[in-house]
């Protein structure tokens, strides 16, 4: 048995196929690799039950959830629809696809080609415009008004290589490059449209957070934010070493030595029972409690073992592992963990 190949703990994945069907979908899809005809069955029996089917059923008439557009968070249509959409919900479905394209029409402020769901220059937000951007893309909406969103993210880029939503600071935000970055990566499975650029600053964007080693400031060391190391979800529109793994991973982006320190935090909180915890939970309204806080959570196990099936061999290296399952009894190495 080769300890460089990634194999997911059979407990653990029995006790992942038996959550919600959205789980038991990504779990097929991402980790057992399993065949196209058995995913689509999936991923539509998880609109007939489950989390999924709740928010649906909650939709108004209209497309919108509570018929708002953005506030309040989370049970607006703008949050529920990026929900859904982490959730991978059917990308065919028909309400979905439908509120993707209000959010667009009533979103879209033509003077500055951003988001703006109050129609004002000074109300347009990157980060808005850009989690609305990956929406879009994932639900396949062909419009020309994508291109213009397009080249204002790419207008609204700093020197340093991020992304702000404070367009008049002089330092990009890790929440705000990695939201851009989320959606370009979505973009560029739809559309050719400025390609080589934007995969340039792509680049430029996973440097701006690889140099700030995830979480850390990039003149002092010290930790941003401590709340950047709490597994949390969903996400929302805000950052942590999680949400940025997972990113590097859908990207494919080659393993870096600089994810080292936020790898060896993600695995410290692994449990005896081989999950990890739901830490956090942003505050704000919402319909349902997805898992609760404290407890051993199916969708942050999930998205930590997708994030190791894609770099397994390299943060094998950074324990003395006794088992080919990194989900075994793990000893770290204490000449690079103290």
């Amino acid at each position: 048995m080769n300890d460089d190949y990634y194999f997911l703990d059979e407990e653990v994945k029995d006790w992942l196929l038996k959550g919600d069907p959205s789980i038991v979908f990504l779990t097929n899809k991402y980790l057992l690799n399993s065949p196209d005809v058995k995913l689509l069955f999936l991923q539509k029996k998880a609109e007939s039950c489950g989390w999924i089917k709740k928010l649906l059923d909650l939709q108004e008439k209209n497309f919108t959830w509570s018929n708002r557009l953005y506030s309040p968070k989370w049970t607006s249509t703008h949050y529920t629809l990026l929900l859904l959409t982490r959730l991978e919900v059917n990308p065919n479905n028909i309400k979905c696809i439908g509120a993707a394209r209000l959010l667009l029409n009533e979103g879209f402020y033509e003077k500055a080609n951003c988001i703006s769901y109050g129609k004002t220059e000074k109300g347009c937000d990157v980060c808005v415009t850009a989690m609305l951007l990956v929406m879009l893309s994932y639900f396949k909406i062909v419009d020309k008004r994508m291109e213009k969103i397009v080249d204002f993210l790419i207008k609204t880029q700093f020197k340093d290589g991020g992304w702000n939503c404070r367009l008049m600071d002089i330092h990009s935000s890790v929440h705000t490059t990695l939201s851009v970055l989320e959606s370009f990566h979505e973009f560029r499975k739809i559309s050719d449209y400025k390609k080589e650029k934007i995969e340039r600053m792509e680049k430029d964007g996973q440097e701006f957070l690889l140099s700030h080693r995830l979480f850390k400031s990039s003149r002092t060391g010290k930790v941003m934010n401590e709340k950047f190391k709490l597994l949390s979800f969903p996400p929302r529109w805000k950052y942590d070493i999680l949400k940025a793994m997972e990113y590097f991973s859908n990207a494919d982006v080659n393993y870096d030595e600089r994810m080292d320190d936020a790898v060896k935090i993600i695995m410290k909180k692994k449990r005896k029972d081989n999950t990890w915890p739901m830490q956090n939970r942003h505050p704000g309204l919402v319909f349902f409690d997805l898992e609760k806080t404290s407890e051993s959570s199916r969708i942050n196990t999930f998205r930590v073992n997708r994030v190791l099936k894609k770099y397994f061999s390299e943060i094998k290296g950074l324990f003395l592992i006794k088992h080919p399952l990194l989900f075994s009894t793990i000893k770290y190495n204490k000449s690079i963990i103290t």
